[in-house]
């Protein structure tokens, strides 16, 4: 989420539905923007990878090749559909 979504989001309760000030709302956003990072997220062990965009293609063309023949286990049902 990007800093004016949560603005919106936060807004709501900080202002009472009103609209901020510009100059208010311009250092609001700068205080989030500077807090907003992926890398403190990943630091924070919150994500699992952190994948540059230009990679994006081959880590999933090498998940769904991983995945491809890979049968599911169901488990074996003990009962079938009982009349009522």
């Amino acid at each position: 989420m990007g800093a004016e979504g949560m603005l919106g989001i936060a807004g709501i309760k900080l202002f009472a539905g009103m609209e901020p000030p510009p100059e208010v709302k311009a250092q609001l956003l700068a205080k989030i923007r500077d807090s907003i990072s992926i890398y403190k997220s990943g630091g924070w062990g919150a994500l699992y990878d952190i994948i540059d965009p230009r990679e994006t293609r081959e880590r999933l063309f090498r998940g769904l090749e991983l995945s491809w023949n890979k049968k599911m286990q169901r488990p074996y049902r003990k009962h079938g559909i009982v009349p009522v």
